[in-house]
């Protein structure tokens, strides 16, 4: 998570300096693509992770599943190719571009992104047969270096070019990007003596048949997350200008590492509360004290973000980002109230998914349909980010409540003890960090400055708002450490 955000956040300020604000909104737009290919994804790489260990004992099985899927793959891919050499061919009458002069190249670039998918894909299976494995460590060793071998390309080529073009940028993004991913992937099949896999056979409909019901189960749920979180650039980029299309794509990479590091928080429910002795032993007491922690660490992440991000964006990338500030403080505001995760790890460990695929699809279907009506009456990119962030709010106490019922958690002790304590905290922190954050020089020593000073408060209104058991708790593991 660190070295992809210090990638990601790096990675922008030189992509706009090559291409300028309209280009990288175009860049971005031709990057939100990828729908596409997640779109026709229909749950492969989830069915390859979970059935390779039930076909590693027998070589030949398991080469013939692999393939099998690889195959299916192929083909989806080739249909995704085509999809996108049609979108590339008409993208100017798709999308609002009328200021772009260098049409021909943008569509080069489309076509680059298209030839590169095969190469992804290839990447992505092998990725997958590893994580069946469980070589999780390896393939997200393998990431990290092929993330850093086209950070260092994409360098050299700013550094050493006078001018720089779109067609140039698309090669190392969508061809040379990938091969790094697929030659390490390679590699990493020889160090773990798994590269028997690398040898093709023929296509098996019997081994794909009896694990489809599982893929199309999962195809699902990918389908709809990959809409909510894909098509808003690409609706943007055919109702507004691409600029707002760099503006968002801006926005999620700020979010991303948030939510990813929430989740790297709540995920190891799973695993751990699968087991039926651990899930048993989680009374309510506990349950609402790991929903606090979980809501006072992820509405800290987006508090910090939201009172700093004026100061960051001038240091990142310089003046004339207003609206990209607007729109962060916007989709973070639904940061500070509680969500339901916890209550839906909890859910998955006990291997179900209706209700949070019910209210994925409530959330996104509400959320494209009234962001994209509002986006067209009033051409305001504010109003659309409003709009996703209040449904996502909205949808999270829903969601909340609908789990309280499920988990026969009383609503009225749910809200006293993990919600109102932590939200009256919550609420004071924000108003006195937006307060002091913009008393603070625009320099780096202001933002550590800041920071620092913020992170104290925090604690320090901790240890008056909180019950005592979260104190003597954290006490306890501090106690722990020193120990």
């Amino acid at each position: 998570i660190f070295v992809a955000t210090l990638v990601g956040l790096a990675l922008v300020p030189i992509t706009i300096n090559m291409l300028g604000k309209l280009q990288y909104g175009v860049f971005e737009l031709i990057l939100s693509l990828i729908l596409i290919d997640m779109f026709l994804e229909f749950g492969i790489g989830s069915t390859l992770v979970k059935y390779v260990p039930e076909y590693k004992h027998n070589k030949e099985k398991l080469k013939s599943f692999v393939w099998s899927y690889y195959y299916i793959k192929l083909i989806l891919t080739f249909i995704g190719f085509f999809i996108v050499c049609f979108i590339g061919f008409n993208f100017n009458t798709i999308f609002n571009v009328a200021n772009i002069d260098n049409l021909e190249d943008v569509k080069v670039a489309v076509y680059l992104f298209g030839l590169g998918l095969f190469i992804s894909s290839t990447a992505t299976t092998l990725d997958n047969y590893l994580k069946g494995y469980v070589y999780f460590g390896l393939t997200n060793i393998v990431r990290v270096f092929s993330l850093v071998l086209f950070f260092i390309t994409i360098y050299i080529y700013y550094t050493q070019s006078v001018t720089y073009n779109i067609v140039d940028i698309a090669f190392i993004w969508f061809i040379l990007k990938p091969l790094f991913l697929l030659i390490l992937l390679i590699l990493s099949l020889k160090r773990v003596d798994l590269q028997f896999i690398l040898k093709p056979v023929k296509f098996e409909y019997n081994i794909v048949y009896r694990t489809l019901k599982y893929m199309f189960g999962m195809t699902y749920i990918v389908m709809i997350a990959q809409l909510y979180n894909r098509l808003p650039k690409i609706i943007i980029g055919i109702v507004l200008n691409p600029i707002y299309v760099a503006y968002w794509g801006i926005m999620e990479k700020i979010k991303e590492p948030l939510l990813q590091l929430n989740n790297s928080l709540i995920r190891p429910l799973i695993p751990i509360l699968s087991d039926r002795e651990n899930f048993n032993k989680l009374d309510k007491k506990k349950i609402l004290l790991i929903n606090r922690f979980q809501y006072l660490f992820i509405s800290f992440l987006g508090i910090m973000t939201i009172s700093h991000i004026k100061l960051f964006i001038s240091l990142w990338l310089g003046n004339g980002y207003d609206d990209v500030i607007n729109i962060i403080k916007i989709i973070l505001i639904a940061f500070l109230f509680p969500n339901a995760g916890v209550f839906l790890m909890m859910y998955y460990a006990e291997g179900k998914t209706k209700i949070n695929t019910i209210f994925v699809t409530s959330n996104t279907i509400v959320s494209l349909t009234l962001g994209t009506i509002l986006l067209l009456v009033t051409k305001d990119i504010n109003i659309f980010a409003w709009s996703f962030s209040i449904i996502l709010i909205v949808m999270s106490f829903i969601n909340i409540f609908r789990y309280t019922k499920y988990f026969k958690i009383s609503n009225i002790n749910f809200i006293k003890d993990s919600i109102l304590p932590p939200f009256m905290m919550v609420i004071i922190f924000f108003i006195i960090n937006c307060f002091i954050s913009q008393y603070f020089s625009f320099n780096l020593f202001g933002l550590v400055s800041s920071i620092f000073i913020s992170v104290f408060i925090y604690i320090l209104l901790f240890f008056i708002f909180m019950k005592s058991e979260d104190k003597q708790l954290l006490l306890k593991i501090r106690k722990k450490r020193l120990d």
